[in-house]
C-alpha cells in the first residue's frame, strides 16, 4: 500500500498538448454542462471501468517486455481483448502496445467496456515514471451549462441521455494514439488490425452482449439509429461490422 501512495504522489496530471504530454491548468479542458450527481457519478464509473479494464495490462515490466517476454498478467472482460493482449505481447509489444490492442479490440466485442466514441484515464509506470492521462470525451465547445433545462429550469433528462446533444466530444482515439506514441514500441497499424479483423470477419455473440442490445434497444426506442446497425446481434450467431472495420483501417 505504502508503494502505491508513492506512486500516486509521483504520479502527474497530464493532458496531450499535440505530440507530447503536459500539465496544463484545468481551464484548458473544454468546459462541461453541469449534470445531475447521479449520473456525474455513474459516467466516472463507466471511464474508470473502461481504461482500469483495459490498462490492467500494465502489470509487467514494460522495458523488459520490449526486449524479451517474460512473465506477463492480462486481465479482460472478454476473451478476443485477453487473446489480443497476449498476441501482442508475445510479438515483442510492451504492455502499453497491448493495452492499447485491447482497447480497439474490446471496441468490437465488449463496446460497454471499450469504444472509440467515449474516452478514458490512463496510469502509466514506464522506465521508473509514473504519469497520469485523462482522455475523457467533453463537451462540444459551443455546450452550455443550461443546454438540458427547459424555460422553466427543469431537468430534460431525456435529451440528456438520448440522441446528438447527449454526446460528447470522443476522447479515445486521439487518447490511445498518445499513450501509442509516448510509450508504444510496435507499429500503429499492427495494434489495430487485431479489432480491424474482428469488425470485418465477425465475432460469436454471447448471451450477455445480446441482452445488452436488447435493453439499449427499448431504452433508446427508436429515437435513434442504434437498430439499424445492431440489430442482427443475436446470441450464438456470427455478428460483424464491414463500417466499423472501414473506420478503424482509416
Amino acid at each position: 500500500m505504502k508503494k502505491a501512495a508513492n506512486l500516486a504522489e509521483r504520479a502527474r496530471l497530464c493532458w496531450p498538448d499535440r505530440n507530447r504530454f503536459a500539465s496544463l491548468p484545468d481551464t484548458h479542458l473544454t468546459r462541461r454542462p453541469r449534470l445531475p450527481k447521479s449520473l456525474t457519478t455513474l459516467s466516472a464509473q463507466l471511464l474508470c471501468f473502461v481504461m482500469s479494464t483495459v490498462l490492467s495490462t500494465v502489470l509487467v515490466s514494460a522495458p523488459a517486455l520490449a526486449q524479451q517476454a517474460v512473465t506477463a498478467a492480462v486481465a479482460m472482460p472478454d476473451t478476443h481483448a485477453a487473446n489480443t493482449a497476449e498476441h501482442v505481447l508475445r510479438a515483442g509489444g510492451n504492455a502499453v502496445d497491448a493495452a492499447v490492442a485491447a482497447a480497439f479490440s474490446l471496441a468490437v466485442t465488449y463496446p460497454e467496456a471499450g469504444n472509440i466514441g467515449g474516452g478514458g484515464f490512463a496510469t502509466v509506470w514506464f522506465d521508473g515514471e509514473a504519469n497520469f492521462l485523462d482522455f475523457r470525451e467533453v463537451a462540444p465547445a459551443a455546450a452550455e451549462g443550461d443546454m438540458y433545462l427547459d424555460e422553466r429550469g427543469e431537468f430534460l433528462s431525456r435529451q440528456a441521455l438520448v440522441g446528438a446533444r447527449a454526446s460528447g466530444v470522443p476522447g479515445t482515439v486521439y487518447g490511445l494514439q498518445q499513450l501509442h506514441e509516448r510509450y508504444g514500441s510496435l507499429p500503429w497499424r499492427t495494434l489495430l488490425q487485431p479489432a480491424i479483423e474482428l469488425a470485418r470477419e465477425g465475432f460469436i455473440v454471447p448471451g450477455a452482449l445480446a441482452a445488452l442490445r436488447d435493453e439499449t434497444s427499448v431504452f433508446l426506442n427508436g429515437e435513434t439509429n442504434f437498430d439499424a446497425h445492431f440489430s442482427a446481434l443475436q446470441t450464438g450467431h456470427m455478428f460483424k461490422q464491414p463500417a466499423l472495420a472501414a473506420t478503424l483501417e482509416r
